[in-house]
């Protein structure tokens, strides 16, 4: 992330299991958010919460929604050695609904691909853009305890396969318009799981 939040740029390699590069990976087939991971303040009682930059319309309601970019809205470069380069469309705090940038804090790079097969894993990378390592996560919910019931996690057509990737966009800040309704990983799978009054 350029310093002062300016446009973000991911670098990935694609490869399969003989360490060939993938190359031709259309832009509209893959997809990425970044969010930002804000820590309670001491003694409010509050909890952590991950924010996406990146949010869309829902029931009439501008900027409701976190979600995800699909690569079509940046700058997509394929090198055609299985390594690529994405441009996010806008600097960070051009993101209307996005977090405050702050460089010190944690980030999450989430990557997912669609019309591929097989389904992949979502590509997850923490990081503190200042640098160093993140010495803050919220990490709450291991997909082994989701996979315990559920075989394997594939929500939104498939592609969205883990838990650390799913917060990015489910968090306090974004909500379903059409219902008012929050879509806080929280709450949502708490009231999935046990109902209302569960």
């Amino acid at each position: 992330i350029p310093a002062g939040g300016g446009q973000p740029v991911v670098e990935l390699q694609l490869s399969n299991d003989l360490t060939q590069g993938l190359f031709g990976l259309p832009a509209g087939d893959i997809r990425f958010v970044l969010s930002q991971l804000s820590d309670s303040a001491a003694g409010s009682g509050e909890s952590s919460e991950w924010q996406s930059y990146v949010t869309r319309d829902s029931g009439g309601i501008a900027d409701a929604q976190a979600t995800t970019e699909t690569a079509t809205a940046g700058t997509f470069v394929d090198n055609g050695d299985g390594s690529y380069q994405y441009t996010f469309e806008m600097a960070l705090d051009d993101y209307p609904a996005g977090p405050t940038f702050d460089e010190t804090k944690s980030h999450r790079l989430g990557i997912e691909i669609r019309g591929q097969a097989p389904i992949s894993s979502n590509g997850i990378f923490d990081f503190v853009p200042a640098g160093g390592d993140p010495l803050f996560m919220r990490n709450i919910v291991d997909n082994d305890t989701c996979n315990a019931c559920h075989d394997v996690l594939e929500f939104h057509g498939g592609p969205r396969t883990d838990v650390t990737y799913c917060v990015t966009c489910h968090n306090p800040s974004s909500i379903d318009g059409d219902t008012g309704n929050t879509v806080d990983m929280k709450a949502m799978i708490h009231n999935i799981h046990a109902g209302r009054d569960g």
